[in-house]
């Protein structure tokens, strides 16, 4: 497989809501000072060295309505889309924000390494469709995943195709198809000193806030 010739065109899509039912308003919670979610776009800024590249995908429900005032007041793109099915907001989204490739990110990791992004970047060649840290089995602890989508590939599925769990987790209808996807691993060693690095309760955010 031969890299590409012409740089692609990739976002950064972070996905995100304010109804979490574990921890509820967990986007803007207050982490280190800032926004959980400012922690997560300035991850993905870094890496991509231009914010208009950096896309929050959250829901159209009301309970956003701060998260998307916030957003809107700090200058980053956003995408409204259906609450229920995730998967279906993100091909949304990507027709909205027509783009190459793109970074699945999750809104709930507030300590992204930005080179994990970088590296992943690197592997880009004709004929794969998706880059991932997290197949065949993870290679980094959560809160450090990431995930290279070409968005022909994403956009080519059939909604109607899917079973609930890949509406609500959108990669893996790939992880459970290796045969019609052309999957590429893209493990970073470095040492992890946590078990994990995702807020998914109002604990761990304390945890993370307080031991790293």
């Amino acid at each position: 497989m031969e890299k590409l010739d012409t740089p692609p065109v990739i976002y950064w899509m972070i996905q995100a809501r304010m109804s979490s039912t574990r921890f509820p308003g967990k986007s803007l919670a207050p982490f280190r000072g800032d926004p959980l979610i400012w922690h997560v776009i300035q991850a993905c800024v870094q890496a991509a060295n231009n914010a208009s590249q950096v896309i929050v995908v959250t829901t159209h429900q009301s309970a956003e309505r701060p998260l998307v005032a916030y957003l809107r007041d700090i200058g980053i793109k956003l995408y409204l889309g259906s609450p229920e099915n995730v998967f279906l907001r993100y091909q949304g989204a990507l027709r909205y924000y027509p783009c190459d490739w793109f970074f699945r990110v999750c809104g709930d990791s507030p300590l992204l390494d930005p080179r994990l992004f970088e590296h992943a970047q690197a592997l880009i060649r004709d004929g794969v469709d998706v880059i991932s840290n997290v197949y065949p089995a993870r290679q980094n602890p959560p809160g450090q995943s990431v995930e290279l989508i070409r968005t022909a590939t994403f956009l080519s599925v059939d909604p109607n195709t899917l079973t609930d769990a890949d509406t609500e987790h959108v990669t893996k209808v790939f992880y459970r198809q290796p045969e019609r996807f052309h999957l590429l691993t893209a493990p970073w060693k470095r040492v992890w000193p946590h078990g994990s690095y995702t807020v998914d309760t109002v604990e761990a955010l304390r945890r993370l806030s307080q031991e790293l």
